[in-house]
């Protein structure tokens, strides 16, 4: 078993209740985050998902961990799993979201990370893509953020190796809902291709996840559990229902904000935080 531990950027994600001294810190904690403008926004740590583990893995000379994903944790701000399934902040996709980066989606894993070119020229240049194949040669299946870490917002369509790339702006995993979109955000066809590119979970008998409450920071009402628990059947059913040896644990923990801060001190490093930009009220 390994587990990584690794910066790899920002997520942005939804809630409205932590402080921005809060939001600073992290921020200089975290050199590779994009500095908040608080004069028109307030940037809301809601989640972060680390600890990524695979079996048998070796960590490679880019500092990728290797092996097929078999655990990770995610830390949930408290009061963000209480809100409405239909909060523009997106409780329910979000933890979709938390939950597709554990089992695949996050360039921590070669196996995710071998599959990101960069275009050398054409309409995309400079653009990031995950093709299908990792010689590049294969159908581009979507434009990715620059850190590697998230599906890039953006209208694609027709573009790319194959010309299988569409609209993004409302894939699962995009770094955050954007204004006005239908919520909870859904599992994108696009979501699936690429951790089936990557992991061939739909091939290998599916991927059962075993959820883990964590209580070190407190305890789970009986609604958080439950919107854990539908995220995570959501997940697995995506690819099919779990026949193979495919198993993974998803460990979820519910600190306050501080809790989040001093946890973030005392590992040696996370992946996958996730951010709002929340215009503030005039």
């Amino acid at each position: 078993m390994k587990t990584f531990w690794s910066w790899t950027g920002n997520h942005v994600l939804r809630d409205r209740r932590a402080s921005r001294v809060l939001c600073l810190v992290l921020v200089a904690a975290a050199a590779a985050l994009v500095q908040p403008s608080l004069s028109a926004a307030e940037e809301i740590v809601l989640a972060a998902t680390f600890n990524y583990t695979t079996v048998n893995g070796s960590v490679n000379a880019d500092g990728n961990i290797s092996g097929k994903p078999i655990a990770a944790t995610t830390f949930f701000d408290r009061d963000f799993l209480d809100l409405p399934t239909n909060d523009p902040d997106d409780p329910l996709g979000t933890a979709r979201h938390e939950l597709f980066h554990g089992i695949g989606f996050a360039r921590a894993y070669n196996s995710f990370f071998s599959h990101l070119f960069q275009k050398p020229s054409g309409p995309l240049t400079g653009e990031i893509v995950f093709n299908e194949l990792t010689n590049g040669l294969g159908n581009d299946l979507a434009v990715i953020t620059p850190v590697g870490t998230h599906i890039a917002p953006g209208d694609f369509t027709g573009l790319g190796i194959g010309g299988l790339l569409q609209n993004q702006n409302y894939f699962l995993m995009t770094p955050g809902p954007i204004p006005n979109a239908p919520v909870p955000y859904a599992i994108d066809a696009v979501d699936r291709s690429i951790l089936n590119a990557a992991f061939n979970w739909a091939g290998t008998g599916g991927i059962k996840i075993n959820v883990v409450f964590d209580t070190t920071f407190g305890g789970f009402t009986a609604a958080e559990m439950a919107r854990i628990n539908l995220a995570r059947d959501n997940v697995q059913a995506a690819f099919g229902n779990p026949t193979g040896d495919n198993v993974f644990t998803w460990t979820v923990q519910v600190p306050e904000p501080s809790g989040i801060l001093l946890a973030g001190f005392g590992l040696g490093g996370m992946i996958s935080w996730h951010w709002r930009r929340r215009q503030l009220a005039a």
